[in-house]
């Protein structure tokens, strides 16, 4: 059974942005606690980490990558200011990094062009990673179903509307 982060379209298309299948892989590149931090740069080693291991044929650049981080580390430094001031500072971790990190991705395509990010959402969905990804079959008692169309049994009316052709009103 597919788990429920591979049936969210959304998600799987942001991974996909970074040039990887699954949240597993990017939880495993960045759940060394040496991450956590604040790197030299105002960013996070978070993204130095991704920039040297994710793979080089993404959607994301390096660059891009980097002003993420900065916006990341910027809204989480802004956030947290009170709270670093009564004591330790705080870190985000990496499941927090990750989602923010997509989060990230899908607003500047979103804001950015939303027509282009259209079209890679639904390339996204007919591409064959998709269809080769996708749950067969929603498991029992989720929320949406899938249902067999309902059939009517009255015969179809060929009063058609005046000015229609004749040929449509013989095909049916």
């Amino acid at each position: 059974m597919a788990g429920f982060s591979d049936q969210l379209v959304l998600s799987r298309w942001a991974l996909r942005q970074l040039g990887v299948d699954s949240l597993n892989r990017l939880s495993v590149l960045l759940r060394s606690p040496e991450l956590e931090g604040w790197a030299d740069g105002g960013g996070t080693y978070f993204a130095e980490q991704l920039a040297a291991r994710l793979p080089k044929q993404r959607s994301v650049s390096d660059d891009m990558l980097r002003e993420y981080d900065l916006n990341i580390a910027g809204h989480w430094k802004h956030i947290t200011r009170k709270r670093n001031q009564q004591g330790s500072t705080l870190y985000p971790l990496y499941f927090q990094y990750l989602g923010l990190l997509l989060t990230e991705i899908y607003l500047d395509r979103y804001f950015r062009d939303r027509a282009a990010l259209l079209v890679s959402l639904n390339e996204f969905l007919t591409s064959a990673l998709y269809q080769s990804r996708a749950p067969r079959k929603l498991a029992r008692g989720s929320v949406a179903r899938h249902r067999k169309p309902r059939v009517s049994r009255r015969p179809i009316s060929t009063n058609w509307p005046s000015g229609w052709p004749r040929e449509a009103a013989k095909r049916s």
